[in-house]
Parts: C-alpha cells; structure tokens; sequence
C-alpha cells in the first residue's frame, strides 16, 4: 500500500516522463480519495499562472494511481467522465 503523498511523487514522475517539455502541476484540490487510490487532475503551471489557454494541453486525461501498487491508469477521454472511470474501475478490479 502507498500513501497519497506516494502517488503524488508517482504521478508527478509519470507526468514528467510522458510529456517532459511540460511543467505540470497536480489540482489538489481536485485530487478524488477512491477505494482503490487517487484520481489526479493536472495541467501546466504556465496556464494555471497565466489562464492563457494556449498553454495548456490538449485532452489531458486524469489518471489513476493505484493504492495498492502505485499502477497508473490514464481514463479515457472519448467518453464522459463517469464513463470513463468505470472502464478504469473494471480494469482494477480483474486484476
């Protein structure tokens, strides 16, 4: 099991490697306590600074850490979000 603090440091790690020429920053107060772990919001400090949208990124889908493992599920973007977290919540639970 990890602590949030964990997954924060995972996710910022994740957003790091997966997109490097952007500084990301985490929405706190956006960040959801589930069951299974944390659901992370993010976007580019540059446009959380600025509101210029220009400086955001597109379809910056939120993520999953996982509790238990610190695995990471992106949610898919084509469908609304609570759609899209049951997808996700399927794939934890057949695990």
């Amino acid at each position: 099991m990890i602590t949030v603090e964990q997954a924060r440091d995972i996710a910022l790690a994740e957003l790091a490697r997966a997109l490097p020429k952007y500084d990301f920053v985490l929405l706190d107060d956006e960040t959801v306590t589930m069951p299974y772990g944390w659901i992370f919001w993010y976007n580019t400090r540059k446009y959380l600074e600025t509101g210029d949208i220009m400086a955001s990124t597109p379809g910056n889908a939120p993520f999953v850490v996982e509790r238990s493992d610190g695995r990471i599920h992106y949610l898919p973007t084509g469908v609304p979000f609570p759609e899209a977290l049951r997808k996700v919540e399927r794939i934890i639970e057949a695990r």
